[in-house]
């Protein structure tokens, strides 16, 4: 299936959601000259986001603001929301609008998803941006390009000081920096990286969480879906799948 096919199977979502904006969006992503694409529609969101021609950054759109991926029952009115993952913060976005009361936490590794990032979050005050892996400890990371994208960026463990080198952060420092005692939502799309984040160190803040919102990636790291579920083994919770993404109540 060509491109063209592709945003023709399109146009009947984009519509509904957002109208004949939304179908010009669609067609944008192909003819435009420019490297940044605004958005405004400020029934769904308050402020422009932008997205980048010719990269993944499109099907995000597609899945987080037309599907509506994170749009889940949660049964409460968060205070504080962890975004671990953010890329270019079009889930932030999502997030900042739906629960403009609440503390967002963004944290997006790879440096141009984080520019974009920024300027997609900049008008949001309720949220606050790390540059920055999530590890099960404090340690160095190297970003790793496997070709999957500006949304499938890797991490793996390096010396403190290496080329390139780019800090790592766990939730409880996180939680330490914000101060926050629990996490309301927490959201982990981290490319493969939960395989580390529940091999250890989660018990000082896996029992703190209300929501966890997870994509497992075993296809790009081996061994993170059996890492997660082994690890809630020892909580008693309630599951439910959405699209790609796993949901845990936890209790």
């Amino acid at each position: 299936m060509n491109i063209i096919q592709r945003n023709l199977r399109r146009l009947p979502e984009f519509y509904r959601r957002y109208g004949w904006k939304g179908v010009t969006f669609v067609f944008r992503q192909k003819w435009t000259k420019k490297p940044l694409i605004r958005f405004n529609y400020p029934k769904a969101f308050r402020y422009p986001v932008y997205v980048r021609k010719g990269t993944s950054d499109f099907p995000v759109f597609e899945s987080v603001l037309v599907q509506h991926c994170y749009d889940i029952d949660y049964g409460c009115s968060p205070e504080i929301i962890f975004d671990c993952g953010a890329n270019i913060g079009l889930t932030t976005v999502f997030y900042a609008n739906r629960f403009p009361e609440a503390k967002i936490i963004a944290v997006e590794p790879e440096a141009a998803n984080f520019e974009l990032l920024k300027k997609n979050t900049s008008s949001y005050p309720n949220v606050r941006l790390y540059q920055a892996g999530l590890w099960n400890k404090t340690t160095s990371l190297k970003i790793e390009d496997r070709g999957y994208g500006a949304w499938g960026f890797m991490v793996s463990e390096t010396p403190e000081g290496s080329p390139g080198a780019i800090k790592a952060l766990s939730i409880p420092e996180l939680m330490q920096q914000q101060p926050c005692e629990k996490i309301d939502i927490l959201k982990i799309d981290i490319e493969g990286s939960e395989k580390e984040l529940f091999e250890s160190n989660y018990d000082a803040w896996l029992p703190k969480v209300k929501t966890l919102v997870i994509e497992l990636h075993d296809r790009m790291r081996e061994g993170a879906a059996l890492s997660f579920f082994k690890a809630l083994t020892k909580y008693n919770f309630r599951l439910a799948v959405k699209g790609e993404n796993i949901i845990c109540f936890l209790k």
